[in-house]
């Protein structure tokens, strides 16, 4: 089955019996790649981003809905279905938009299971008090670059 791409988007998600949804926010490395590997383990994925030419990295498999759009407006997240939404996963090249559209999701749609990309520590001090997940590349590459150096560090800088 082949993705759909939507420019101009006022569609109506129904959550199908027994499938998760999950809403992904950002089509760069980290997002096409959750996009591509969730939606071809069988979830229900949309993908959201800007850049038209970002939906170049998922696979040919992609079986979602591309959506062409900010994912950091409101209109555009319910278009998109965040309120039937059983996961968020916020992936934008913007530490800032993304702590912006977790929250979104977290404090307004009530998703409880939301996952942030951050590349700045510091920001973490936004995500307090809520039950969103923060992932960070550069810790997650200094601890395999550890794992696999087997070079012992006394403390990590990421």
């Amino acid at each position: 089955m082949m993705a759909k791409k939507v420019k101009v988007l006022y569609m109506k998600f129904i959550k199908h019996h027994g499938h998760t949804s999950i809403l992904i926010a950002g089509c760069g490395r980290l997002g096409s790649c959750m996009a591509s590997s969730l939606s071809q383990e069988g979830f229900d994925v949309t993908v959201i981003d800007k850049d038209e030419k970002a939906f170049r990295r998922l696979r040919e498999t992609f079986s979602g809905f591309q959506v062409i759009g900010d994912a950091s407006d409101l209109d555009m997240l319910q278009s998109c279905g965040i309120a039937n939404a059983d996961i968020v996963v916020v992936a934008t090249d913007s530490d800032n938009v993304n702590c912006m559209i977790a929250q979104i999701a977290n404090m307004i749609f009530h998703i409880q299971q939301v996952y942030i990309r951050l590349n700045d520590p510091d920001k973490e001090e936004l995500l307090k008090d809520t039950n969103i997940q923060a992932i960070y590349p550069a810790k997650l590459s200094m601890q395999e670059f550890i794992r696999i150096s087997h070079i012992q560090l006394k403390e990590m800088y990421a």
